[in-house]
């Protein structure tokens, strides 16, 4: 009797983890910390807290400092230098496919994070440059090589010009304390 349910509890486990490993799924390395408590008026602080509200984020590297380009889903465009001593250890390259995620917070489900790039393109063509743009009011996002179209409110899915087999977007565990934002995969799981 022990055995069995020493065996049904690790069957237990192992089939959770699996659910886990499938909506997380992402071959993309992705550790993403942003002090929210630095920058309480950014974009993306703001977009954690606003139903319906998503950003895009992407990291470049300029005169020897990192940069932290969000676009919002409303329009608003923002270039947010990273400047702080605590932030400028932090390595900004592991964002997903090409350094690009998109984070916000959907309308029934709270925070989520995704990959900035279209999971269809990138499992078909290969390479890592298929970004999606915010279309029809910043409601939906659309990859100009396939032209699918994606809806974060319903856990990224391919909604208009879906093909059978299609997968969602890459999606990505999110958690905020309050002070600090981490997006994150099973690949890279420390603060």
């Amino acid at each position: 009797m022990r055995m069995l349910r020493w065996f049904v509890l690790t069957l237990c486990v192992w089939l959770y983890g699996c659910d886990v490993d499938n909506q997380y799924g992402s071959p993309y390395e992705c550790n993403f910390i942003f002090y929210t408590s630095y920058h309480t008026s950014s974009a993306l602080t703001l977009a954690l807290t606003n139903p319906g509200t998503f950003v895009t984020v992407e990291s470049s590297f300029q005169n020897g400092i990192y940069h932290l380009k969000m676009k919002v889903n409303n329009g608003q465009e923002e270039d947010l230098p990273i400047t702080t001593a605590k932030e400028t250890r932090i390595n900004y390259n592991s964002m997903g496919a090409n350094r690009r995620l998109i984070i916000g917070c959907s309308l029934a489900n709270g925070m989520k994070a995704y990959d900035g790039q279209c999971s269809n393109c990138l499992i078909q063509y290969g390479g890592v440059r298929y970004p999606l743009e915010w279309i029809q009011n910043g409601q939906k996002l659309q990859c100009s090589r396939c032209k699918r179209i994606y809806d974060l409110n319903t856990e990224g899915v391919p909604v208009e010009n879906a093909q059978k087999g299609d997968r969602a977007l890459y999606q990505y565990i999110i958690s905020h304390n309050g002070e600090v934002l981490h997006v994150y995969n099973g690949q890279s799981a420390s603060w």
